[in-house]
């Protein structure tokens, strides 16, 4: 072989990767925004368990112009800084163009605990302060859809519940 022969077979390789990666790249839909969630409600579930279980509403608006086809999504939730819950679903749902849909996921956490303080004043609606992280998985061969918000809940411990404004 000789050094132009040398030189010169490094880019079969380099050119068949380049268009392999191209290939799979646009095999999925492009979205131009990223899907919103948010944290709708938070709610007691049994309390004959060893640990406190939660039912979680995730709220999941899509803002673009193409239904959003999930297989489900993995999360992470703090309540006023503290992390609450974390956690992953399977369920699957197709949000469509401009819409929203609602997710309900089960979840164990001691945010009793974090809640403790504002127990002394029932009456009083309190304000708790969210964030959300994680990743939508999509089903239509997109890659995986990353998200961070954040927001508020107003909690009244008489009630046991959480409701997002």
């Amino acid at each position: 072989m000789t050094a132009v022969d040398r030189r010169g077979s490094w880019r079969v390789p380099v050119v068949l990767l380049a268009a392999l990666t191209t290939a799979c790249a646009g095999t999925g839909r492009v979205y131009r925004e990223d899907a919103r969630v948010s944290l709708i409600s938070i709610r007691p579930l049994a309390a004959d368990r060893d640990q406190p279980h939660y039912g979680l509403a995730l709220g999941i608006s899509n803002p673009t112009d193409a239904a959003l086809p999930l297989d489900g999504l993995s999360y992470s939730v703090e309540i006023n800084g503290r992390e609450f819950a974390y956690g992953v679903s399977h369920q699957a749902v197709t949000i469509p163009a401009q819409g929203e849909a609602v997710i309900e996921v089960e979840v164990v956490s001691d945010l009793l605990g974090a809640l403790q303080p504002l127990q002394a004043d029932q009456d009083q609606p309190h304000r708790l302060d969210y964030r959300i992280t994680g990743q939508l998985s999509l089903s239509d061969g997109a890659a995986r859809m990353p998200f961070d918000c954040s927001g508020r809940l107003d909690w009244l411990p008489a009630t046991d519940g959480a409701s997002s404004r």
